[in-house]
């Protein structure tokens, strides 16, 4: 069966994935991985941890953790942030439309405040550990499904009951959190783009659904939402903090910039 399309109130393509593409095991290309890490480590911050994944599918997806980022304003809400970045992932092109060819080779990341549990035991937490997941399922979704994510687009999040957070999708955004050098690497093939990934609640994805991307940010300034994961954050359709369930650590990070303000 195709996949299916539909369009949204916005006018933009809601497509639902139905052909899954049964991937080979691969080990990853390490000219590809040196090249991320290398920028990483120069633009963003030093290596605390590679999370190496022992076996994988469709694309190799390493996990770098960089725990103090460098930042040009010494009072950025980032400094009580560690980032996570996928590496690997743009070892092979997203199946890009036309016109959008020179965005078919993406790295992801998401960033969580310094008090989010992390280790190997509190990752066996799907309340701790669904981050992480969640970048490694948005990193290989393109290539399980021959499809595309850049900008703006959406997905859903599926079952998140044993997390105890309120997230129901996530919207891909420009990778604000590792700085304005970090969001793209030149390749001698290829320009590899770094894109955050950030939750959304319920209402949040419809307002973006109805009324697209640049409307929603607009209610992300106006309640200083950017991208650092923070479950107990306002949700701008409704103007209220959300509650997390008792399955989730208190977590919470004061914001006080907008992120957008990052952009170039």
């Amino acid at each position: 069966m195709a996949d299916e399309i539909e369009y949204s109130k916005s006018g933009q393509p809601i497509v639902r994935h139905e052909n899954y593409k049964v991937g080979e095991v691969v080990s990853g290309d390490l000219n590809i991985i040196q090249n991320v890490s290398d920028h990483l480590t120069k633009n963003v911050g030093p290596i605390a941890m590679v999370w190496h994944e022992i076996v994988s599918t469709h694309v190799h997806i390493d996990i770098i953790q960089i725990d103090e980022i460098i930042l040009e304003e010494p009072n950025s809400e980032y400094r009580s942030c560690r980032v996570f970045v996928t590496c690997g992932a743009s070892e092979k092109p997203m199946n890009a439309p036309q016109n959008m060819e020179a965005f078919r080779h993406g790295e992801f990341a998401i960033c969580l405040p310094k008090s989010w549990p992390i280790s190997t035991e509190a990752f066996k937490n799907e309340a701790h550990w669904w981050p992480l997941r969640l970048l490694k399922i948005v990193a290989r979704y393109p290539f399980e499904y021959n499809t595309f994510f850049s900008l703006g687009h959406t997905m859903d999040l599926g079952d998140m009951s044993k997390t105890g957070v309120g997230f129901s999708a996530c919207v891909v955004t420009p990778a604000f959190c590792l700085g304005p050098n970090s969001v793209k690497l030149q390749l001698n093939d290829r320009t590899v783009y770094f894109m955050s990934i950030v939750p959304l609640f319920p209402e949040e994805l419809k307002f973006k659904l109805d009324y697209g991307m640049d409307e929603l940010e607009k209610k992300f300034e106006k309640y200083n939402v950017f991208d650092i994961i923070d479950p107990t954050r306002i949700n701008v359709c409704t103007g209220k903090h959300v509650t997390v369930q008792p399955t989730q650590t208190d977590i919470s990070v004061k914001l006080k910039k907008k992120w957008w303000q990052f952009r170039g």
